[in-house]
């Protein structure tokens, strides 16, 4: 009966123990810094091992296209937990000019964390060019699309016997 408690106050012990995780960091992606007028761009917010909430930045001067979209991933390997959650917009600017993203907060209980402003570049169209900027997918995210696109392997011939008659 010992054992059987000495286990499972391990178990326990361990399960909890997995519970630990990396210090947290919250950081801005964008596609690109220059893009030309009339195209819209990616912002990407990324939070690493935090709790709390997001507080997006005022887009006042930039029109929001789409979003806010949120992903959220958890990782569990060895006893080490590590989290992360994405709020990302897709933007256009007003026209031709500099413009500037301002920062945005994560907000915990204890901390709040800023992401710095990011400037943007918009040049000249005059050709009209469809060139939207886009944050390349991360090396270790598995791209679902390519599920959907895989074709059937061609099927096996069978062969008929002959018969004499």
């Amino acid at each position: 009966m010992r054992w059987v408690a000495m286990l499972f106050f391990l178990t326990s012990f361990n399960i909890l123990g997995a519970q630990e995780s990396e210090e947290g960091s919250f950081e801005v992606l964008i596609g690109r810094d220059s893009i030309l007028d009339g195209n819209y761009f990616e912002v990407r917010f990324t939070a690493h091992n935090l709790k709390g909430r997001f507080v997006a930045p005022d887009w006042d001067e930039m029109q929001v296209v789409g979003g806010p979209n949120q992903s959220s991933s958890m990782q569990m390997i060895n006893g080490h937990t590590s989290q992360k959650t994405s709020i990302t917009y897709f933007l256009k600017v007003p026209g031709v000019g500099n413009w500037t993203i301002p920062p945005a907060y994560w907000e915990s209980e204890d901390q709040t964390w800023e992401t710095g402003p990011v400037d943007i570049i918009c040049l000249p169209n005059p050709e009209g060019v469809d060139a939207p900027s886009m944050i390349e997918q991360d090396a270790n995210t598995l791209p679902f699309s390519s599920f959907f696109d895989m074709q059937k392997p061609p099927r096996k011939k069978k062969k008929l016997k002959e018969t004499k008659i």
